[in-house]
This record gives structure tokens, sequence and C-alpha cells, in this order.
């Protein structure tokens, strides 16, 4: 069973601040700027400034490799109790752009941490639809004691990775979720940290 060391979660920068120098900005993405302007009208920013994001850091680099040993076209992430809102939503976002970079092929993400059960079987159809068109999904659940699609979700996947983090997850949440969806369906665990 594959069980990864502790990963840094990190939302990519969405709002980046207004700049209060004067020219002409191409473009700002991230951590990279394309800026024209003439030598002397300012500094650059310290690199320090600009945390690398996931999909450039060993510990993603390896958490990914380590999952595509495995067999699977659909991946379910789930955690092991209460969390964070968008938690699973954030490993999947690293997971994606880490894999994408990877591959050289788009890697669909699935929002199910709100599926209820009149939408369970629709759901799970279109999963399977996005399966056999040969599409990778990555499948952001949240906890089995939160929404009780969690693990008919999981279980409909080809497999599942459960993602703890750091400081917040229980022991007994985790053994819990395992026994809810099935040991079976896990390819392993992987701790985040915020």
């Amino acid at each position: 069973m594959l069980c990864v060391g502790v990963l840094e979660s990190q939302a990519p920068i969405s709002n980046p601040r207004p700049s209060s120098l004067r020219g002409n900005e191409l473009a700002l993405t991230g951590q990279h700027a394309l800026v024209v302007r003439r030598e002397g009208e300012f500094e650059l920013p310290d690199e320090a400034a600009f945390p690398l994001p996931p999909w450039h850091r060993p510990e993603w680099q390896n958490l990914w490799l380590a999952l595509e040993r495995q067999d699977w076209r659909t991946l379910a992430l789930v955690p092991p109790g209460p969390s964070r809102p968008g938690f699973t939503l954030d490993v999947a976002v690293g997971l994606v752009h880490t894999g994408s970079v990877h591959l050289g092929v788009p890697i669909r993400i699935a929002d199910a941490v709100d599926i209820s059960l009149p939408h369970l079987r629709q759901f799970i159809q279109e999963l399977n639809s996005l399966r056999e068109a040969g599409d990778r999904v990555l499948v952001c659940l949240g906890g089995v004691r939160n929404n009780s699609t969690t693990a008919p979700i999981a279980q409909a996947a080809d497999r599942a990775l459960l993602c703890l983090e750091l400081n917040q997850s229980k022991l007994a949440d985790a053994k819990a979720t395992m026994k809810a969806v099935g040991q079976k369906h896990f390819l392993g665990s992987a701790v985040f940290q915020k």
C-alpha cells in the first residue's frame, strides 16, 4: 500500500497584488510576470516571495509517480473525516497539474463533495462514461460521516487515496473511512500540510 509523507498544499495565486509601477504589463500569472519597462524603473521581486506551486515540488511529483504506477482511470480523493472546505479540491488541483505536466494530456476534476442521494446514480453513470472514453478523473469527496454518497462514489471509482491533513485528521476517522469504503479500494494514503 502506498503511503506518502507530508505534502504542503498551497492554493494558486488568484488575485495577485496590483502593480503600482507604470508600464505595459503583458501578463501576470502565478509566479511569473512578463513586463515591458525601461531599465531602472523597478526592482525585480525576490524569488522567495513566490513559492513554487505544488506541481513543481518533488514531493508532489513523487506522489504522482507513485499513483501512476497503479492501474486507474478514476481516482477518488477521500478525507478521513471532517476537513476544511476545499481540501480535496486543493489536493486534486495539485495532482492534476503534476499529472498533466507528466502525461502531456488533460486530467479532469469532478467535485463530488456535495452530491446528494437523488443525484448519486447520475454522477456514477457520468463517471463511468468518462472512464470508458479513456479520460482520467480525480474525484473530490467529503468525509463519509458528512455525506452518505461518499462511500458509494469512492467504490465506483477505480481506486481511492486517503487524504489526511497534518494535525487535523484522526486515526479513528481514518479507520472508519477505510471500513466504510473498503480497504481494497485504497491505493494508500498521503498526508498534506496546509
